[in-house]
């Protein structure tokens, strides 16, 4: 019963509750940018604060997305068992973290019986869980099973619109079969909170790939994340020039031409756009500067559980051990773990632009860098 009201208050559209919850996130951001404002004095303030578990149920997808090697030359045939996953949520409930996201690869690649059984083993032990997915297995039937399990949280990736999302995931006829669950979803599950995870890259930097996802995002009032296209990650696909996914010095006019248009959009329409407008605003630096950004990270707050086991704060960071191995407890929380989350922090990596949204905020010097008039 106790875990049945926490989620209620969680997942409720109650507009004293909405509110509250606001408040609490403003207090809270308030509080991370004190904090790391301290930090960069004295950086032993920065130890490991988990909130979110994120889990890669599978390395297999079902699209062959240009700019992801996951199951093919990134760990392939790798997966997580039904009750390696289970031990996992029991230690995640153990260390009072709160948040736990599943994905891949592709989540819903996992036997439905199984994901099924994960989602509601983490809302019988009272945690908040979020569907990483492309959203194209989604069916009515898997949609049910998991919505009566307890899912109220899915977060879909966008790579464009139409024959730019076909083009970009290497298959054809799946995006309108993408759209048909999103419809279903929308319609008989308003309970559930979906968000798009629209992916910013070479060929969706141009004003028209912009007014393709808003018009999407208003058409089924969802909100949207941007993501920029990763440049160093483990699972990223190196490609030549002339195919490239990054974005370069020649690109900066159309750079700037779409951060104009989604400034604009989260102006007249905040409630659709997830970033801030500071964030927004630095795009461009994020894009071109790559690694050379000194913007500080806080993976501290975050886990990696990858599908053969291995466990980092992030997906770069120092391998501090298997689950296959090593219960989570061991392995987390100790002088490893410390010592991963302050390299992290002090940027002590190749560098990345995960978090460049929240990491561009967090501090005065770059809130005040990229702040708009």
């Amino acid at each position: 019963m106790k875990n049945y009201i926490l989620n209620s208050i969680r997942n409720s559209d109650n507009i004293f509750i909405k509110k509250t919850k606001k408040q609490l996130h403003f207090l809270e951001r308030k509080r991370v940018q004190a904090k790391h404002a301290l930090a960069q004095k004295f950086p032993n303030i920065i130890k490991p604060d988990i909130e979110t578990v994120s889990i890669a149920l599978t390395s297999k997808c079902n699209l062959r997305c240009k700019g992801c090697s996951y199951g093919r030359e990134f760990m392939p045939l790798e997966e997580l068992s039904l009750e390696k996953v289970k031990e996992i949520l029991d230690h995640t409930k153990a260390m009072n973290i709160q948040y736990v996201w599943f994905y891949g690869g592709e989540a819903a690649m996992i036997k439905s019986a199984d994901l099924v059984e994960m989602i509601n083993y983490a809302t019988q032990l009272g945690l908040t869980s979020t569907l990483g997915t492309n959203g194209v297995m989604l069916t009515k039937s898997l949609m049910a099973e998991l919505y009566e399990a307890g899912l109220r949280r899915i977060a879909i990736g966008l790579y464009g619109v139409n024959e730019a999302y076909e083009q970009y995931v290497d298959k054809k006829n799946v995006f309108k079969l993408l759209e048909s669950n999103i419809t279903h979803i929308k319609a008989t599950y308003p309970s559930i909170s979906v968000s798009l995870g629209w992916l910013l890259m070479k060929a969706t930097c141009t004003p028209k790939a912009v007014e393709d996802l808003f018009r999407f995002s208003k058409k089924y009032n969802i909100p949207f994340t941007i993501n920029l296209v990763h440049y160093d990650f483990p699972y990223f696909v190196s490609e030549d020039k002339e195919t490239s996914l990054l974005l370069n010095e020649e690109d900066i006019p159309e750079i700037e031409a779409v951060q104009k248009e989604l400034i604009k959009i989260k102006r007249e329409h905040p409630e659709l756009v997830r970033n801030s407008l500071v964030g927004i605003n630095s795009i461009k630096e994020w894009l071109l500067k790559k690694e050379t950004i000194t913007i500080p990270c806080y993976r501290y707050d975050y886990l990696w559980i990858a599908a053969n086991g291995e466990v980092r704060v992030c997906q770069k960071a120092a391998l501090l051990g298997n689950v296959n191995e090593k219960p989570l407890s061991e392995i987390i929380y100790n002088k490893y773990h410390t010592k991963s989350a302050r390299d992290c922090f002090a940027l002590q990596c190749t560098g990345c632009n995960v978090d460049w949204d929240d990491r561009t905020t967090s501090t005065p010097s770059s809130r005040k860098q990229f702040a708009l008039s």
